[in-house]
């Protein structure tokens, strides 16, 4: 069950199910809302939410959450986009990279 904190956090976060077959790559996103760039990782995503320079968060659904606990609150309390990906393989794809990814952020 899922606490009231939790689920206030969750009304801002968006599941990314059905879009997911549109979305390319994190490189063709970028490209289409006229981004600068994107980061992939908890330490450059936690960088670039805390320098301002995030556009949107993109998070694997099954990651460790106290790895990334900390980056979803931040960009929650920033009001930035928080967009779960079914899966660290799935967002690892999406970031053209050959492992899992925990998490991204796609840059100003």
């Amino acid at each position: 069950m899922i606490g009231c904190a939790e689920e206030a956090k969750h009304k801002k976060s968006k599941i990314i199910d059905d879009d997911l077959d549109s979305i390319v790559s994190l490189e063709q996103l970028v490209h289409q809302i006229g981004a600068k760039s994107y980061k992939v990782g908890v330490k450059q995503s936690q960088k670039a939410l805390d320098m301002s320079y995030a556009h949107s968060l993109y998070v694997a659904k099954d990651a460790e959450q106290h790895v990334i606990r900390h980056v979803v609150d931040t960009a929650n309390t920033n009001e930035i986009p928080v967009y779960w990906i079914h899966s660290m393989k799935e967002l690892g794809h999406l970031c053209k990279i050959d492992v899992g990814a925990a998490i991204a952020v796609v840059t100003k």
